[in-house]
């Protein structure tokens, strides 16, 4: 697995990890159709952990949330380690991590989503955009829905 980027969003007051490689079919109107290539950015190592928790710690006056995005997340040839991930960063911060995927919940292994704290489910659908809000999340088509653990899986 590859971390293609890191950036803090100051409007969601999220630290966003950016995960390299989405399988095909690709979502129309991907919103970031340079993260397809499973080899951008750097390699997932151990200490990788270490390093987010790092960043996330010294602005954890501005971060209240861990967004996981992609490329696609769940199409990770490593998906156990970015499940670790999410259980690591989750259990250091004490921050709720969310998942953004085009999968829908029944596709996705609850074992897997038991480590996320909201799942973004939903492919963009260019023909049906809506730019709806869930939990503070502008969304952009009506197939798209913020899943929360405990009350949706």
């Amino acid at each position: 697995m590859y971390i293609a980027g890191t950036e803090y969003s100051l409007k969601h007051r999220a630290f966003e990890i950016y995960v390299a490689g989405c399988n095909e079919p690709h979502c129309p109107g991907c919103h970031n159709p340079e993260l397809w290539d499973f080899k951008v950015g750097d390699k997932f190592i151990a200490k990788t952990i270490d390093q987010l928790i790092d960043k996330i710690q010294n602005a954890d006056n501005m971060v209240e949330n861990i967004w996981i995005l992609g490329g696609e997340p769940l199409d990770q040839p490593l998906l156990f380690d970015l499940v670790t991930m999410a259980r690591a960063l989750r259990f250091s911060t004490q921050k709720p991590i969310w998942l953004f995927t085009r999968y829908e919940l029944d596709e996705i292994d609850p074992d897997v989503a038991s480590n996320f704290d909201y799942i973004k489910t939903g492919r963009y659908l260019r023909d049906e955009q809506s730019n709806h809000v869930e939990h503070g999340v502008t969304l952009a088509t009506a197939n798209q829905h913020i899943r929360i653990r405990g009350i949706d899986f």
